[in-house]
This record gives structure tokens, sequence and C-alpha cells, in this order.
């Protein structure tokens, strides 16, 4: 063990990752973490042995530097660490050379075209090209009304390596990408196109089960929708697998991803004027500041401003000016009638829904869309469901509220919780929406609380726009035949 005292000879440490969005973990022999840092650490430390750990994506390893107490400094740089990545990069678990060039040569090419201003583009792969599944099976483009706008089998499918990629030209917008997995039924992410730029999808493919009993199980393979990511480029401009852009914005993805921030909050400013050519970048790191528990608004409103003058109205730039209250919120006055692509923007704009419910327009595809939400990291997706009539009208908040109460005091009872219980584990006609309230009115009971579930927190923990919550609770309220004069 290496004696350290106080009057001994401090050495200037330098430690360089790969990367600026790599994490640096500097440890001391005794296992006690000295500082931590994003793309380059510096710290000045006694002579002995010390662990350094990197960590790009999830991956991690560790190095041991040995700091002399006769050099007057050491510096150590780490080189580029392979990590896993949907999209097809170099340098990284699943790198395919034959798939990064048709990615890379297809990215410039229009295969469809259903509108101008801007392009979508598809990239499926298997993680290991001699599959002979077909990647883009049961997957399909739709606007945000529904309507089928292409099918992979419109694009370019190379069996022999994996893949299949589809170039759509289309009106900027919100849209659609549905994927079959045939009884588990459909499910969808959003994609947004913006004027003059082109939004790359890349998803990798993944086998589902299909249990039919306990004796057979059957397999289907199909793109994973949670996992995809998604990059941004000039349209006509060609995407490269090598560039430092397209790797810092892959890793950005990972750590929003897992609840981490891998930017810099000093240097994000001059790291996004670097890599501005991949606004998602920009996207990705300024929600990974915004989830920090004292963010600096200053930083964060400033790369809002740059990403709007590129994008325009993007779902999840102007969710980054949805804040708590104690924010300006005057600065910025929208609606928001499209889903944004992240999870972390929709739980900005469900909060924001109980200050100002207009932000979500009664009957949109926000408000619509509420039921069947999935709640995962980082995409908003949806489970694709026949969607319910909205009813004779959204009752007020107190309204909402007085029904709650008396959900609340009605399941009680004995007799009130056992109607509830049967109306969730035998009633076919309640949407998810109206089945999380009610189940929320059970827990309620059985932890005996005094108090019954809020609107505001309702809308919290079930993470749906207030409108939602308060025409849910009523048609709950009328299925159940509980209904009162509103």
């Amino acid at each position: 063990m290496t004696s350290k005292s106080r009057s001994e000879k401090k050495i200037p440490l330098t430690i360089q990752a790969p990367d600026n969005a790599t994490e640096i973990f500097l440890v001391s022999d005794r296992f006690e973490r000295i500082e931590s840092g994003i793309g380059k650490l510096e710290q000045s430390v006694s002579p002995g042995l010390y662990k350094v750990r990197f960590r790009s994506g999830m991956t991690q390893e560790d190095r041991l530097i040995e700091v002399g107490k006769n050099q007057s400094q050491v510096v150590f740089k780490e080189p580029p660490l392979s990590f896993e990545s949907t999209t097809p990069l170099v340098n990284t678990h699943e790198d395919n050379a034959r798939q990064r060039t048709i990615a890379k040569q297809q990215s410039s090419k229009v295969h469809l075209k259903a509108g101008k201003g801007s392009r979508l583009f598809l990239f499926i792969r298997h993680p290991h090209s001699g599959s002979s599944e077909n990647p883009g099976e049961g997957v399909t483009l739709h606007s945000l009304e529904g309507k089928k706008i292409a099918g992979m089998d419109d694009g370019l499918h190379s069996s022999e390596n994996g893949c299949w990629c589809l170039q759509v030209e289309l009106d900027p917008g919100t849209y659609r990408l549905q994927v079959d997995t045939g009884s588990l039924g459909t499910f969808e992410r959003f994609l947004v196109a913006c004027e003059n730029w082109q939004t790359l999808f890349f998803g990798m493919t993944t086998d589902f089960s299909l249990r039919e009993s306990e004796a057979v199980e059957e397999h289907i393979t199909r793109v994973l929708l949670k996992s995809s990511s998604v990059h941004m480029m000039k349209t006509g401009k060609i995407f490269d697998p090598a560039s430092v852009s397209s790797r810092m914005t892959e890793l950005s993805k990972i750590a929003l991803e897992s609840g981490r921030t891998a930017v810099d909050e000093n240097s994000f400013g001059k790291l996004f004027a670097e890599n501005i050519d991949n606004p998602m970048f920009g996207i990705y790191g300024a929600h990974q500041l915004l989830a920090n528990r004292r963010p600096d608004y200053t930083i964060i409103d400033e790369i809002a401003k740059q990403l709007e003058s590129l994008l325009g109205p993007h779902p999840d730039v102007l969710s980054l000016w949805l804040r708590n209250s104690s924010d300006r919120l005057d600065k910025k006055s929208f609606t928001l009638s499209s889903p944004p692509m992240l999870t972390r923007s929709w739980e900005l704009l469900t909060r924001e829904s109980l200050r100002r419910s207009s932000i979500v327009p009664e009957g949109s595809f926000s408000d619509r869309f509420s039921n069947g939400m999935l709640s995962t990291a980082p995409w908003l997706l949806h489970r694709v469901t026949i969607e319910p009539e909205t009813g004779s009208g959204t009752p007020s908040r107190a309204r909402t509220q007085e029904m709650l109460a008396d959900l609340a005091r009605i399941s009680g009872t004995t007799k009130g919780f056992s109607l509830l219980d049967a109306a969730l584990k035998k009633r076919k006609d309640l949407t998810q929406l109206e089945h999380s309230i009610a189940q929320a009115m059970l827990n309620q009971a059985q932890q005996r609380s005094a108090n019954p579930p809020s609107l505001n927190k309702l809308v919290e923990n079930i993470m749906v726009p207030s409108v939602a919550v308060k025409r849910s609770t009523k048609s709950l309220f009328e299925k159940l035949d509980l209904k009162k004069d509103t």
C-alpha cells in the first residue's frame, strides 16, 4: 500500500479519454473515488498506484496508472473503446463492414417519394449477417393520422448481409413507425422529419417469444424499437459510420437511455458547435443536462434556441422549455398536438399539462395517444389499439377531483372494492388509462390511505396529460354506473 503524507509532492496527472463522451473515474489504492470527468480529467495526485475506469456506452475498461515521485507530470491516453451500438459504426461490438457500407451508400438515395421537404431513412439489420430472417418483416411507416405510407419492401433488401434500408422523401412532420409482432400486438414509435433535414432511424432485430403452450414455444424475429437509435443530417449528405459526430451522438443516446450524464456542462456548448451537423447530439445532451439536480438553464436555453433555428418546431426541442414553476414559461407559449420521440420530453409535457392543460389540445393525437402509451427509455413507445371515443366532453379539474374522491370512498368499502376488482379482471371495455385509474384506487384502498389519489399524482404516476386523465376518470365513472350530474 502506498503511503501518502500531506507534505508529499503532488504530481499533475492528465487522463485523456478516447472521445468527449467517455466517462472517466479516478480511484485511489484504497478504492476511494478521487475525481471523475468526461472526455478529460486533470488532477494533482501523490505518487502511487491508481485505477482509472473508462466508460463508453455500456462498456467499461479499467487501467492501472503508476505515478512516480520523480516524474514532473503523467499523461495517460486511452485508445477508443468498442461498445454496443444499434447504429452501424466503426469499432463497435456489432461492427459489420458490409452493413456499414450499405448504410453509407443508401443514405443519400431516395427509394420512395411521398412528399417533399424532408427525408426519413430507415435502416434495420440483424446482429449477425448470416441470419435467414427478413429484418424488415412487419415494419411499416404511417402518417400521424394512421395512413400507411410505405413498407420496408419499398426499399433495398440485402439478404446476404442481413439488412434492409428504405429512404422516403416526405413533408416535414411527425410519423409513426410500426412493428407488427403477431400475437404480441403492434407497437410503434415516432419519428420527426424536419425541413431540409434527414432523420435516420437505426434498428436491430431480436427474437420475441410467442408461447403457444408449456410444451410448444414459437419465436418471431422483429426489430426492437426500444433500443433503436436516431441521428440527423442535412438532406443530401451521406451517413459516415466513422465520423466523430456519429460516435458522439450514439454514446450520448446510450447515456440518456441509461439515465446517466455523458456530456460536460461547461464544455457542452463547444461540443454542440463541433457536432452541429448531427442535431440529435444536442437534443440528447440537453435532455441529459436538464435531468441534473441543479441544471444550468442558461446553457440549456442557448442550445434550445440553436436547435430551434436549425430544426424549427421539433417536439423534443420545444419540450426543453417545459420546466418547473420557477422558470419563465412566458418566454414560450405553444401547444404540442403530436407526441415527441423521447420519453423525457413526454414527462415534461405531462407535468406542464397540470399547469396549462391547453398545451395538449383536446382530441389531438397527443391526447388520444395516452391509451396504449408505454414508458420506456429513451423512446416513447405506443401499443397500437382501437382509439376510444373521446366522449361527451372533458370535466373540470374540480369535478374530476370530486369523482376521484367518490371512487376512493367507494373502493374503501367491501362492496366497492369488489366492484372495482371485478372490473379490472373481467371487463374488456376498459381502456388502458381507465384500468390504471381503477388500479390506483384499489392500491389506495389496500394501503388504507386517508387521502385519495389526486389529479396531480395520477398525471405524475401514469404519465399522461391532465386532459386525458380527466376524461378517462369520467368515462370510468360512467362505465361502472357511478355517473353523477356534471
